[in-house]
């Protein structure tokens, strides 16, 4: 029976100095399976919790975008599925709760999202972690749901916890009991850092909504791939040879370290989706001829199954003559170089926002030039290159905020490998550098 996953891992150079410390990216490409069209009919239940920023900056046209978003997520879901809404500002409010999505229940719901208003301040985890609650007292006794959390917000977190370190690990530890976050960013006020440290560690999918009639699109599109989902629970390990040093270099954090044995938990996979992991690898001496085997597995639930599947990548380790003289994989140094540039893009923005222009000279003389020495062989690499040079220059001055957001997002879809599911489309990160 073929399975739901396949995984396949490649390295960048397939030879390594045998005395040790050679560097090696190992690109691990976990696909999901297409989803015949009568499969979407079998799917496990979902309990989905909507949880909606009704602080004052949503006032307007942002609230009303927002409730048109929620009604048409009553109208999508289905006769099984569970549905939560929560309203946050300085003070949380269910207006919904785990209503059965039936004739009764859908309009029991759209009563209640009619009667949404907009507040005062903005208590992003308190309103966050109570939908989490109340997912999580349904799952009780009950493994059939999938378990999803969307999360809408136009402002800045200014009360109750707002560190994104914090907040992601949180989101870490709901995505291990079961429970996936996701989040949307509307207008120009959010957070980046907060809504991403949520959806990658969440296991879930960060979205922005420029405009309000987005928001609309892009929660009706993410409830659309919920229907489409092939794999739930996703968790990728890694056992690395031993003494062997790993550093993660896509946006999804390491989740455990044990010993030589490393683990992420990635969310749900859909139909034809991708999540592609790339691993800074420092390796150890061996002797000559010697095989470093890097041992990959995926497992996930599926309609109350759990499966597996595993790949296996090795590099030799040889004379240094012979390491020199390798070619190196260019399809996975591309992918590479797109994931380093992307974490690049993240940090600069991120300096430019906190107007820490001093950190710039930093990254120029040092990531950079390693960037730069990675990048410089490869077809297309220059343009990547140049792309960095130019926003390190401009980065030393303040940039318009969406701007930064337009470049940080999609610096964020190349990493987690999404789309962007507003229909407005946008030119690539680097037509938003300002001149």
């Amino acid at each position: 029976m073929e399975k739901n996953i396949a995984i396949a891992v490649n390295a960048d150079r397939e030879l390594a100095w045998y005395r040790g410390n050679s560097v090696r990216y190992l690109v691990l490409d976990v696909s999901g399976r297409e989803m015949e069209k009568s499969a979407s009919e079998k799917k496990d239940p979902l309990n989905l919790a909507l949880v909606i920023d009704r602080s004052g900056s949503m006032h307007g046209r942002p609230i009303r975008a927002a409730k048109r978003a929620a009604a048409g997520v009553v109208e999508m879901l289905g006769k099984d599925d569970l549905l939560t809404v929560v309203c946050f500002d300085n003070e949380v409010n269910t207006i919904v709760k785990s209503l059965v999505m039936d004739s009764a229940g859908r309009a029991e719901a759209q009563m209640a999202i009619t009667e949404i208003d907009s507040g005062g301040m903005t208590n992003l985890e308190a309103g966050w972690l109570r939908g989490a609650e109340h997912l999580a007292e349904n799952m009780e006794g009950n493994g059939m749901f999938r378990n999803h959390i969307v999360l809408l917000s136009d402002g800045m977190a200014n009360e109750g916890e707002t560190d994104p370190e914090v907040l992601g690990g949180y989101a870490n530890g709901l995505q291990a009991r079961g429970i996936v976050s996701t989040t949307v960013g509307i207008g120009d006020g959010y957070s980046p850092e907060i809504l991403q440290a949520i959806a990658e560690n969440g296991g879930g999918r960060m979205h922005d909504a420029e405009h309000p009639e987005e928001i609309v699109e892009v929660v009706t599109a993410e409830l659309g791939e919920l229907s489409q989902v092939v794999a739930d629970n996703l968790r990728l390990d890694i056992q690395m040879p031993e003494g062997a040093k790993c550093k993660w270099l896509s946006s999804r954090s390491l989740n455990r370290e044990e010993g030589n044995k490393y683990s992420c938990l990635l969310g749900s996979l859909v139909s034809k989706g991708k999540r592609q992991v790339v691993l800074q690898v420092t390796l150890p001496a061996g002797g000559k001829g010697e095989k470093l085997e890097f041992h990959c597995t995926a497992s996930w639930s599926s309609e109350g199954e759990t499966d597996s599947c595993k790949a296996v990548a090795d590099i030799k380790l040889v004379k240094g003559k012979e390491n020199n003289a390798q070619r190196r994989n260019n399809p996975c140094s591309l992918i590479v170089a797109a994931v380093w540039q992307s974490q690049l893009i993240r940090k600069i923005t991120r300096i430019n926002v906190r107007r820490s222009y001093d950190r710039l000279g930093e990254i120029q003389n040092g990531e950079f030039r390693y960037f730069e020495r990675y990048c410089r062989d490869l077809t297309g690499g220059r343009q990547m290159i140049d792309g960095i040079e130019h926003l390190l220059r401009r980065a030393r001055r303040p940039m318009r905020e969406r701007s930064r957001k337009e470049m940080t997002l999609a610096a964020y879809k190349v990493q987690s490998h999404e789309r962007d599911y507003r229909r407005k489309k946008r030119g690539s990160w680097d037509s938003f550098i300002e001149d």
